[in-house]
C-alpha cells in the first residue's frame, strides 16, 4: 500500500513520500492516501472480473418473503461485484452442464441484488442450491501488482459477464508517444459466438490497438492521397 501510494504521489508531481497509512503518519499526503486508496482499490476491482479476486461460494439460504423469487440468499460480506448465479453442477456461467462449444444452450440464471428490512444485502433468484461467482475485496497489494503486471505483459483483458451475463468482453490499451494509456479498444459479443471465436476477436483487437498506438506515437505516416471526410462531404 505504501509503495502504491508513493508511486501515485510521484505521478502527481508531489516529491513527498509517506511511511505509514494505518494509522496515517500525520502529513496531508498520508491523510489523502488513507482516505482515497481503499476507494481506488475497490473501484479497480469492480472494473473487471480479475482472476485473483474472483470466488465461488455456496450461498447461505434465507427465508424469501417475495413471491417473485423462489429463494433468497445472504450475499457474502466481501462481495464487490456479483458476476453470476450458478447451478451447483454448472462448470461455467454459460450453460447448465454442457458448454456452448460442445453444443450446450445458454441458460442464464436470473437474480436480483437487494437490501432486506434489516439492511443486509440479499440475493434473490429462482436457482435452488445456488452457487455465487463474484469479485471479492482484495487488500493485499502484491496480488494487485501481480495481476496488473500480467495484464500489462499480455496486452489485453478478457471479461466474462462483467456487465451482462451473456456477453464476452475483450479490451486492449492504446498508448501515446510517452507510453501512457490514452484510450482503450473494446469488443463485446454474445457468449455463444465469442466463446467459439475468441482467438479471432483477440487477434483483431490487438492488431487494431497496436495500429492506433502507432498513430498516436506518430510512427505511421498519413497517406497524402487520403480524402479528408469534411472535404469529401463538401465535394
Amino acid at each position: 500500500e505504501i509503495d502504491i501510494c508513493n508511486l501515485a504521489l510521484a505521478h502527481l508531481g508531489d516529491t513527498a513520500t509517506i511511511a505509514s497509512l494505518s494509522p496515517p503518519e500525520g502529513s496531508a499526503q498520508a491523510e489523502h492516501c488513507a482516505r482515497f486508496y481503499p476507494v481506488a482499490r475497490d473501484s479497480l476491482l469492480e472494473m473487471h472480473s480479475w482472476g485473483f479476486a474472483t470466488k465461488r461460494v455456496q450461498l447461505a439460504l434465507l427465508t424469501s418473503c417475495w413471491p417473485e423469487w423462489t429463494y433468497a440468499y445472504a450475499q457474502p460480506a466481501d462481495a464487490l461485484n456479483v458476476i453470476a448465479i450458478l447451478p451447483p453442477e454448472s462448470t461455467d456461467d454459460y450453460s447448465t452442464g454442457v458448454p456452448d462449444s460442445a453444443g450446450g444452450s445458454y441458460v442464464p440464471q436470473p437474480f436480483s441484488c437487494e437490501i432486506n428490512d434489516s439492511g443486509a444485502p440479499v440475493i434473490y433468484t429462482d436457482q435452488a442450491d445456488a452457487v455465487l461467482r463474484y469479485s471479492a475485496t482484495v487488500t493485499d497489494p502484491k496480488q494487485l501488482r501481480r495481476r496488473l503486471s500480467d495484464v500489462r505483459e499480455k496486452g489485453f483483458v478478457i471479461s466474462v459477464g462483467e456487465f451482462s451475463d451473456d456477453v464476452y468482453g475483450f479490451s486492449a490499451p492504446v498508448f501515446s508517444h510517452q507510453d501512457r494509456v490514452v484510450a482503450a479498444l473494446g469488443i463485446g459479443a454474445p457468449s455463444s459466438r465469442a466463446f467459439q471465436h475468441k482467438e479471432f476477436y483477440l487477434g483483431l483487437l490487438i492488431e487494431t490497438a497496436a495500429k492506433m498506438s502507432q498513430l498516436f506515437q506518430g510512427e505511421v505516416a498519413r497517406d497524402p492521397n487520403e480524402t479528408h471526410p469534411t472535404k469529401a462531404s463538401a465535394a
